[in-house]
């Protein structure tokens, strides 16, 4: 496994302190856009400034939401079920991290003749992003 000071080294500090500082801001602002909407969204505006709710973003809740959205005098709003779990979202190699988590819904395969070989019965357990509205 290589080291912080290694890798540091190899590819050099301005790459490292780049990333950091992304990091950095990546959390800050997912903490504010957070906050933002957090007060934005209560429930007497969604209410008051949307005119459709559409519940779920899956495949038919988007076609929905984007036939009511044609009208540019419609406000929709569309509603997806999950967490916020912070920058884990925003970086796709730290989405193992989320495995077993309240936004993993355990979703597996039937087992599989010509497939998951290597897994538990031949099993394949599906992608955490299920469950979070990726759009």
């Amino acid at each position: 496994m290589i080291s912080l000071t290694s890798f540091a080294i190899r590819c050099g500090f301005p790459f490292v302190s780049f990333i950091i500082f992304m990091l950095i801001f990546m959390c800050i602002l997912k903490e504010w856009m957070f906050t933002y909407f957090s007060n934005y969204l209560l429930p007497e505006k969604i209410i008051n400034e949307f005119d459709y709710i559409v519940v779920g973003s899956g495949s038919a809740g988007s076609i929905v939401a984007l036939r009511l959205a044609e009208n540019s005098n419609n406000t929709v709003l569309v509603l997806e079920a999950g967490i916020c779990a912070g920058i884990l979202f925003d970086i796709p190699g730290l989405t193992p991290l989320l495995q077993k988590s309240l936004v993993d819904w355990h979703y597996s395969t039937v087992p599989q003749k010509h497939g998951g070989w290597a897994l538990k019965n031949n099993v394949i357990v599906t992608n955490i992003d299920i469950k979070l509205a990726n759009g």
